[in-house]
């Protein structure tokens, strides 16, 4: 199974996303299937073509096969056109794509012998858990965590946020590693900020708060606080927020994790 690809540790899987297809197609085995979730059209083709070298089928899931029923911030009801009514536990569109590649794996593993009751496939969608994707943490104000730290990821969430809050700002806590694609990741964020609090996530690769902010204001001209540990980042967010507003944690998964650890502590 290939999941929507991004540009991200392009280090190892080259720096285009036809190269990273093709390190992905490498799972293609003879007389198995490889199930894509549905994106652009040129990682799809040159995945499609190493299926061929290898003799293995390929299926690209669709999303469309899937109506959305209802959607809030601790899941989403869709109507599939095979499995009937589902509950997905985890919010945002994205999350309906890697559902229909499930689906669609379901489909092929049945299609090969495999017995897989349709209540067995409800069952399991249901008990999914994705800590740290668009994890909602706390209402009052709305927080949410999200590990995204690539360019796809965090534009993901933007859009999830935009759904779900039409047109509301929101204070972005973020912190971020230097071998990532920091410009365009703040760039994106930007367009739903009213403000960031800026952390030093605890890795040797993480950029200090101050380049963060730095970047921030010169290129956006948002207010971009600093703050020395997640503690204190956490309560700037939430007091920056107010209790009607709003709080996005997202820009690496270090971060994400302490942000759920100090969650815990509280």
């Amino acid at each position: 199974m290939v999941t929507q690809l991004g540009l991200d540790h392009t280090e190892t899987l080259g720096d285009t996303i036809e190269q990273i297809a093709w390190q992905k197609g490498g799972i293609a085995k003879p007389g198995s299937c490889l199930v894509m979730a549905a994106q652009q059209e040129e990682a799809m083709e040159v995945v499609r073509q190493i299926c061929r070298q290898e003799d293995c089928a390929f299926c690209v899931a669709d999303p469309k096969r899937m109506q959305l029923l209802s959607s809030t911030l601790k899941g989403q009801r869709v109507l599939d056109e095979h499995f009937g009514e589902l509950l997905i536990p985890l919010a945002g569109e994205h999350q309906l794509k890697n559902a229909a590649n499930v689906l669609c794996a379901v489909e092929q593993l049945v299609q090969r012998g495999w017995k897989i009751p349709v209540e067995a496939v409800r069952e399991g969608l249901a008990a999914a858990k994705w800590p740290a994707r668009f994890e909602l943490l706390d209402e009052s104000p709305c927080f949410i965590l999200d590990g995204g730290h690539n360019p796809q990821c965090v534009q993901a969430a933007m859009d999830a946020l935009e759904w779900f809050f039409p047109g509301k700002k929101a204070v972005i806590l973020t912190g971020m590693m230097q071998d990532k694609d920091t410009e365009k990741m703040l760039e994106q964020m930007a367009e739903h900020a009213a403000c960031f609090v800026c952390l030093h996530p605890d890795s040797p690769r993480a950029l200090s708060a101050e380049q963060l902010a730095q970047q921030v204001t010169e290129r956006f001209g948002l207010p971009a606080f600093c703050c020395e540990s997640i503690a204190q980042g956490v309560a700037l967010a939430r007091e920056k927020a107010g209790s009607d507003g709003l709080v996005c944690a997202l820009g690496s998964l270090y971060l994400a994790a302490e942000v759920r650890a100090q969650f815990e502590r509280e």
